[in-house]
């Protein structure tokens, strides 16, 4: 309910993320993503009961503070073990939120990260 709650605060139409999890794989593509949706987007991945193994996001329109907030909302989700990220932005935030979600140990640590063709803000 708070990611519609979200979207509405943010003056967003919510997408049917939901429809975009599968077998734990979130795979966005092509999706224009706002700062206002990727802050939703963030808040259902904390809330959401789905243990999320990759993320892909692709062409989405992201930007700094919304791959960082995106980011945030996995940062604790132990079993995520692949991150594609591409043809969007990032910045000082999003990687530091990288950082956070690389530094952990093992058993629960990133294995696969490809960034690639993304734009760089200060």
């Amino acid at each position: 309910m708070s990611f519609y709650l979200t979207c509405n605060d943010a003056k967003v139409v919510p997408l049917p993320i939901f429809t975009k999890i599968q077998e734990g794989r979130l795979h966005i593509a092509g999706q224009y993503i706002s700062h206002g949706m990727g802050k939703a987007l963030a808040n259902l991945l904390v809330m959401s009961p789905a243990q999320l193994t990759e993320i892909h996001l692709d062409d989405n329109g992201l930007k700094d503070e919304s791959f960082a907030a995106i980011l945030s909302g996995v940062e604790n989700k132990g079993n995520l073990k692949v991150i594609n990220y591409s043809n969007n932005g990032i910045g000082p935030l999003s990687v530091e939120a990288l950082r956070k979600i690389l530094a952990r140990r093992q058993p629960d640590q990133v294995t696969e990260l490809r960034i690639s063709n993304v734009k760089a803000s200060k």
